[in-house]
């Protein structure tokens, strides 16, 4: 272990006088943290409003059913993990099962969350009466948009990529124009236009729900970038990949399903990985068209009378979530390239 350590720091003598101060540095940074968290602030803002910024106004008689939905991603992730982890073997069977289960969450978390049947405040309202998406708020909400628009904008940004290498022209130059005009454009033009314009080109009569609205939005908007993150993953096969695939007798559906395309995920993980973390902490940008996310509950806390000097505190804390949310889809990405071996031949 020392020898390791002396390899690592004392490569030379001012990569050792750097590598030391960086440490002092670090030291004292994580010692005022640490010392900043524990005897200065004043947590009760948190810990008062605790269940206000985890689910907003959701009723809570029934905040069993944001729990069971949280419980069913954090399960449904485990299990994926270990289908691809050291028992992978003998769980692969299973990965077909997971890759369902996962594109069916969406609807899966829609039952649980919002509903079925008569509003939950109704007399025959049953354990899974309707909530109104206007009660839904904080992390819950936060968490809903980022893990649908990542399950519905992986498969449509490939969709996009391959298209846009289609040899049908009326495919390519479809795709090409979407991509470039969403990319053209900020996500928060993108979210006024799904919320505000969106409604007016609907028939009279159709309304569709303002969340939808909101997701619908940045599925449409991460779906352009992903499409050019898998371009480039597409455009670093070799050409002879191609060749050998069609040499044995593959046609282009098995080329790229069973060649091509799992080569070009591979390679481009860290991309993809990254624009999922982009997607996670842009969700704060719904705050400004009315949506209660988890920042937008943070700052009606703030707006509470005996809480206004607890910015640092408030703030600290959500920044603190959307930290650790980053955290661990960087771990699980690098996890995830160990495995794969990115950047390895």
């Amino acid at each position: 272990m020392l020898r390791a350590v002396k390899v690592r720091i004392y490569t030379s003598l001012h990569g050792s006088l750097i590598s030391l101060f960086l440490l002092v540095a670090l030291g004292l940074a994580l010692y005022a943290f640490v010392r900043y968290i524990t005897f200065w602030p004043r947590w009760e803002a948190v810990v008062v409003n605790f269940r206000l910024l985890m689910v907003g106004r959701y009723p809570r008689s029934l905040t069993w059913r944001p729990v069971a939905a949280a419980l069913f991603v954090v399960v449904l992730g485990v299990a994926s993990l270990l289908t691809w982890g050291p028992v992978s073997r003998r769980l692969y069977r299973y990965r077909k099962v997971m890759i369902g289960l996962w594109l069916a969450s969406p609807i899966i978390l829609g039952i649980i969350l919002y509903g079925v049947g008569a509003p939950f405040d109704a007399p025959d309202a049953g354990p899974l009466g309707r909530v109104n998406t206007r009660l839904w708020g904080g992390l819950m909400l936060t968490l809903i948009i980022s893990v649908i628009a990542i399950i519905v904008s992986f498969p449509l940004g490939v969709m996009l990529a391959l298209g846009r290498q289609s040899q049908y022209p009326v495919i390519k130059y479809f795709c090409v124009g979407y991509i470039e005009l969403i990319r053209g454009v900020p996500l928060l033009t993108v979210l006024f236009m799904a919320e505000f314009m969106l409604p007016l080109f609907l028939p009279g009569g159709l309304t569709v729900d303002s969340l939808i609205r909101v997701i619908t939005g940045f599925i449409l908007f991460s779906a352009a970038y992903l499409a050019e993150n898998v371009r480039g993953g597409l455009q670093a096969v070799p050409r002879g990949q191609y060749e050998a695939a069609y040499a044995v007798g593959l046609n282009t559906y098995q080329t790229t399903r069973r060649i091509i395309l799992p080569q070009a995920l591979r390679a481009v993980i860290p991309a993809i990985v990254g624009q999922f973390i982009g997607l996670f902490k842009d969700t704060s940008l719904v705050a400004i068209i009315g949506v209660f996310d988890l920042l937008s509950i943070g700052r009606a806390v703030l707006g509470q009378q005996e809480y206004r000097a607890r910015q640092a505190e408030i703030y600290l804390f959500i920044g603190l979530i959307y930290f650790v949310g980053a955290s661990g889809m960087s771990y699980a990405s690098r996890r995830l390239e160990t495995r794969l071996g990115v950047g390895q031949r």
